[in-house]
């Protein structure tokens, strides 16, 4: 057990202290008097164990007792021990040996998200301070060599340790995980080619994880292919090693990665060092009476501010002299000034931001704290520690137009242009007004490329955005979104005006001749029209439309205007898609679709049935067997028949199905459908339930809520009847606005299952933030439970992490007894398993009911 003494008077900050860090096998210990802890820590290490980390809480107020404390961490053998220095402002720190000791970190209170961080990193220090390796043993460079070929392990392992490398071996991927995590390595170099993983997938695994992410990484391989080579590089590994070099060369490529990680540890060092004196220093600090004057100021305010001397401060009021007026130049009275109230009510101010206006008049951004001045419990005036944020703030603002513009042209990119279209198709749901999207695309633009140089082509890219910034309203959004491609978005236009505006940008490009050097072009565009009305719901939809559109318009002879009609150019697409798109209607018109039910068991239930039947027989009968339990609930998936009655999964049409904007009538299709089975159930069935599967377009529909709960009430159901599936790819850059609406829908009694989310570990480390009751276990976790044991482990986080966040865990698809077995084991909730129940139709399951008992609530 690690053992981390806290060191802190205030209660409360021990406990906020012991809340923020959720670390495995760590025992916290707490001393809350600086003379008991100069008392226990004068006994080490002689009559009691060291601690691996200290963390000091850092006084306001620094007294002789703390003084004494620190001291003694400046000692041996305390100064050996890792430190974590938690302060309340950077300004409290004065010259003190424990900035300048080795192993410590400063951290502020208010920023305790980072305290596990920072904590790890002095957990290593210590691990390595602590190790019974020799010294000279322990600066060697640490090298993990993984192959399953015990020749080459033994070669290349050889070779490494008479280069005076320190040499770990490992066999499998597995081992080598193992070892990386629970040892320090400079440098890994592994085989591609192994049985259990691949050696670019162990890269990744390694660089994901953070406790062996620092590691420099080398993959060794027999043979040269790109494809190979390219697929190690985006795995995290910065070198690709081949067996059949001559030693001299393989070594060679070694120290080239040793020197890389002797680079970096120098780096890493001074950059430590250089983060804990910026963080000490800098800052200016000045002093007032509770009438706001001044009483004292040191050299960086006075920096700051542009005075050279205190006298011309001193004995004069902080209001009067820099904080007398807003950023527009408007004054504050003294009684509306959040700084000078809090000088006079002697109240703490922290990280406010404010302006302060300098001796030369300008309005200087800043961020400060003010803190009472306090002598028997009686305030006689402040201290205010502030810094210039200016640079900050030109900073963000640097990044955040970077983030949204095209760096050629500066027009606004694709990223920020979806986002408003998004707003916009919003806004015309609410307002019923149009819009209308043009995609320009200019006519014979690689002829210029080609013929003038990539450098040319640039610069007509620029002279061609800043004409269509010349010629669109201000109202207008214009984005590069790719290439030689622009898009606009005309506000609350018909589409008359749209013409109008669409047919300015093909007239001023029609105008333009490019001249570069001896070089002339005419220059035109082909423009495609797409309107946006209260119906367009999907962004992907419309800037397609848009894009075909002006594909049209391109193959009827180019410099031309084209309008998107539904209809007329469906032509555009190719005739799988158009059939698609035929049968797709039809069937939602005349109510073709099929809905087939799975029912899913509570594991707890089936366990009688498991225990009394043998492997051998699973699966003989076992629609018999589901038919004596009662589902928790049951899983809907719509099919469509064929012209031979078999269905088509929905796997076939799905797809397209999004991409031409049905799937939103698909789904609430199948919704009303199964509201509708509710409200024709067996009275015995009244806590029938049904999961069903949403895509993205259907959840971002305004109105969706308001139309499944007026179904609802009509047939007098309850949402807690419905259980709503959101896919894996429900994420990225609508993570936010999903996060809304599945929090809008628990908040309505709904329940909702995140489905194939444990596909990857890092996506089901961002779950946390979603309202789910449910999350399903990836069917390929379930196929190799078991015979993998790294499946299982997997498995059993899953079911563990699950039930921390109080979700309920649901195994798909489980083909045998003995995973049902150990799944039952391992605290599954839910199983989902042909075993106990296959799919049905609706009149099979009408049949099913009246043989089952009413299911449970899940």
């Amino acid at each position: 057990m690690t053992t981390i003494l806290i060191i802190e008077p205030s209660a409360t900050l021990r406990y906020g202290i012991k809340r923020s860090l959720k670390l495995p096998g760590i025992e916290l210990q707490e001393e809350d008097d600086c003379r008991q802890a100069v008392v226990r820590l004068s006994c080490l290490p002689r009559h009691a164990p060291p601690p691996a980390v200290i963390i000091l809480g850092w006084p306001t107020l620094a007294n002789v007792e703390f003084m004494e404390l620190a001291q003694l961490l400046c000692e041996s053998p305390c100064n050996k021990l890792p430190l974590l220095l938690l302060v309340q402002d950077m300004a409290l720190l004065k010259s003190n040996c424990l900035l300048e000791r080795e192993h410590v970190l400063v951290q502020k209170w208010r920023d305790m998200e980072q305290i596990e961080g920072k904590l790890q990193r002095l957990l290593a220090s210590s691990l390595e301070l602590n190790s019974n390796t020799d010294p000279a043993e322990d600066e060697k460079i640490r090298i993990l060599l993984v192959d399953d070929s015990k020749t080459i392990r033994t070669q290349f392992g050889n070779l490494l340790k008479k280069e005076g490398y320190a040499v770990e071996l490992a066999s499998t991927p597995a081992e080598a995980y193992e070892k990386a995590c629970a040892q320090r390595f400079d440098i890994g170099i592994i085989d591609y080619y192994m049985p259990e993983q691949n050696g670019a997938e162990l890269c990744q695994r390694i660089k994901q994880d953070p406790r062996c992410s620092r590691m420099d990484l080398a993959v060794l391989t027999g043979s040269y292919d790109d494809a190979l080579v390219s697929s190690v590089l985006a795995s995290g590994a910065i070198e690709c090693m081949f067996k059949n070099e001559s030693s001299q060369l393989f070594l060679a490529r070694v120290r080239a990665l040793v020197q890389i990680c002797e680079q970096k540890q120098i780096i890493s060092e001074e950059k430590e060092q250089l983060n804990n004196i910026l963080e000490s220093v800098g800052e200016g600090v000045y002093g007032v009476n509770r009438e706001g004057i001044i009483t004292f100021i040191n050299p960086a305010a006075l920096n700051i501010l542009g005075y050279e001397f205190e006298a011309d401060l001193l004995g004069k009021s902080a209001h009067a002299l820099f904080h007398y007026a807003d950023q527009s130049g408007k004054r504050v009275d003294p009684d509306f000034c959040f700084i000078h109230q809090a000088y006079q009510l002697g109240d703490e101010l922290l990280q406010w931001d404010a302006f302060f206006w300098s001796a030369r008049g300008s309005a200087i951004p800043v961020e400060c704290s003010v803190r009472p001045r306090m002598i028997e419990g009686r305030s006689i005036g402040s201290v205010v520690a502030f810094r210039d944020i200016s640079e900050r703030l030109l900073f963000e603002e640097e990044l955040k137009w970077q983030v949204n513009h095209d760096h050629l042209t500066k027009l606004l990119n694709r990223q920020y242009l979806e986002q408003a279209l998004e707003q916009e198709t919003r806004r015309l749901f609410r307002t019923g007004e149009t819009s209308a999207l043009l995609f320009i695309d200019l006519d014979r633009f690689k002829n210029v490329n080609d013929l003038a140089g990539h450098a040319a082509g640039d610069l007509l890219l620029i002279e061609v955005s800043n004409k269509l910034k010349e010629r669109v309203r201000s109202s207008d959004i214009i984005a590069r979104i790719a290439g030689d491609e622009f898009v606009v978005i005309l506000s609350n236009v018909n589409l008359e005006q749209a013409l109008l505006l669409a047919e300015k940008i093909r007239e001023i490009l029609d105008e333009t001749v490019f001249h570069y050097e001896d070089l002339s072009f005419d220059i035109t565009g082909s423009v495609g029209l797409a309107m946006l009305d209260a119906c367009s719901f999907s962004v992907e939809r419309v800037l397609a439309n848009a894009d075909a559109a002006c594909h049209i318009a391109k193959q009827r002879g180019r410099n031309k205007i084209h309008v998107f009609d539904e209809e007329r150019d469906v032509s555009v697409f190719d005739e799988k898609e158009r059939g698609w798109i035929d049968r797709l209607n039809l069937a939602l018109a005349q109510a073709q679709f099929a809905l087939s039910f799975h029912p899913v068991f509570a594991a707890s239930r089936v366990h009688p049935l498991l225990s009394s039947k043998s492997t051998d027989d699973a699966g003989s009968d076992h629609t018999q067997a589901g038919d004596l339990l009662s589902p928790a609930f049951y899983e809907v998936q719509v099919g469509l028949p064929d012209k031979n009655g078999l269905l088509i999964p929905s796997a076939s049409f799905l797809a397209d199905a999004e991409r031409f904007d049905l799937i939103t009538k698909i789904d609430l299709h199948v919704i009303e459908r199964v509201i509708q089975r509710l409200n024709d159930q067996p009275e015995i069935e009244s806590d029938l339930r049904f999961a069903v599967t949403l895509s993205e377009q259907t959840l971002m529909r305004p109105d969706f809520l308001e139309i499944v709960q007026g179904w609802l009430t009509q047939a007098s159901q309850s949402s807690t009847s419905l259980i709503f599936t959101v896919r894996d790819n429900q994420s990225g850059s609508r993570a936010r606005p999903l996060e809304k609406i599945l929090e809008q829908l628990h908040a309505s009694g709904f329940s909702v299952m995140l489905d194939e989310q444990t596909r990857g570990h890092s996506a089901f480390a961002h779950l946390r933030q979603y309202q789910a009751a449910y999350i399903t276990i990836n069917e390929s976790l379930i196929d190799g439970l078991l015979t993998d044991p790294i499946d299982q482990a997997v498995v059993r986080a899953i079911i563990d992490v699950s039930h921390a966040q109080n979700r309920k865990t649901i195994a798909r698809n489980v083909h045998s007894q003995d995973a049902c077995r150990l799944l039952q084991q391992l605290n599954v909730d839910y199983l989902h398993s042909d075993l106990l129940g296959e799919w049905v139709s609706e009149g099979e399951l009408v049949k099913a009911q009246q043989r089952q008992q009413p299911p449970k609530q899940a």
